[in-house]
């Protein structure tokens, strides 16, 4: 999730609590079927875009990747597109 934090002074303890910050517009427009390179858990895989979703807080990619599984990814993990 991201945004900023906003600390809150209760009654009996100090909180954070996450401000959610306009979704940024995406500067590439991705298509079903293109071949990318994502970061999921600091390795760099080979994926297919199978679903583009729209979401409050930004851009959203269903992908396929190794053998038969598959992830969805924010757009920032993208590494490298085709």
């Amino acid at each position: 999730m991201s945004g900023i934090l906003r600390w809150e002074k209760g009654a009996s303890s100090i909180r954070a609590n996450r401000c959610r910050l306009p979704a940024v517009p995406s500067k590439k427009e991705y298509k079903v079927g293109e071949k990318i390179q994502i970061s999921l858990n600091n390795r760099i895989m080979d994926a297919v875009i199978r679903a583009v979703i729209e979401q409050t807080d930004g851009l959203r990619l269903q992908v396929d990747f190794g053998n038969e599984q598959t992830a969805l990814i924010h757009e920032w993990q993208v590494v490298k597109d085709s």
